[in-house]
């Protein structure tokens, strides 16, 4: 009877280990394919948003909307924003999630370089900065005013950058506190350098119109001008062949009046 209960017994720890290994490889499979569904849902809006960008080449707040869009939903933010330099301040130009005042507020709000805001510290650092809890932080300042104090508690800035230069911001918040995971700073990370594809292609096009422009003025004054001066010559011209033809006149009855006294 014992030797049955302790075979029993090695079953028994047997199945349990079985049935403990089983578990552990369903879960691993359930991670496996949680990341491949995410890999692949990051792929398809990366490809989504470079559709958008190459059929709104010219219309930049198309592309900054989807992409501040995009970012927040596969990344899980509550909220997302961009902000772009223009004398020396970073301006509201894009945003995702946020109420019709709060953008309204963030319009009237440039940032400046400094401390108080993910948007001045990733600037100043040129890279990507993480606020896990604004709370927590005595740097950070959001003001009552933006009403947004009470709802936002962690944060993502991430740098558009044009040869080294920060151009503009991409920020992401969450409402609790909870890190971006590396893989999703790396996403965001990708969207803002799409940004910076789709701002670039605008200021050049934008060059390219205005050098356009400017050749077409050239022309107008070039014509306006070959047409004053054919006109300024002409008048004195005129007036060389009418004395030419009047002389010539002159001659002939100077010549026959000669004959006829001859």
């Amino acid at each position: 009877g014992d030797e049955l209960e302790v075979l029993a017994d090695q079953f028994n720890d047997m199945a349990g280990r079985l049935q403990g290994s089983y578990a552990g490889w369903g879960q691993k499979e359930d991670l496996r394919t949680r990341e491949l569904s995410e890999s692949l849902e990051q792929q398809t809006a990366t490809a989504d948003v470079l559709k958008v960008i190459s059929r709104s080449t010219f219309d930049l707040q198309v592309v900054l909307n989807t992409l501040v869009e995009s970012a927040a939903r596969l990344c899980r933010a509550d909220k997302a924003a961009i902000r772009l330099v223009k004398d020396g301040s970073y301006h509201h130009v894009a945003s995702y999630g946020f109420t019709p005042e709060h953008e309204e507020y963030m319009k009237h709000r440039s940032l400046t370089p400094d401390r108080g805001s993910v948007v001045g510290r990733v600037v100043l650092e040129g890279k990507a900065v993480q606020i896990e809890d604004i709370k927590a932080d005595p740097e950070f300042r959001l003001t009552m005013g933006s009403g947004l104090a009470d709802e936002v508690r962690t944060i993502l800035g991430v740098p558009m950058l044009r040869n080294g230069v920060p151009i503009g911001v991409l920020v992401l918040t969450r409402n609790d506190v909870q890190s971006f995971t590396d893989k999703q700073i790396e996403l965001v990370t990708t969207f803002a350098d799409q940004a910076v594809i789709a701002v670039e292609n605008v200021r050049l096009f934008d060059e390219i119109q205005d050098k356009s422009r400017q050749l077409e003025i050239a022309s107008q004054h070039k014509s306006q001008f070959l047409a004053s001066m054919s006109h300024e010559l002409r008048t004195p011209l005129n007036a060389i062949i009418g004395l030419t033809e009047m002389m010539v006149t002159n001659v002939a009855r100077f010549g026959t009046e000669k004959a006829q006294e001859a």
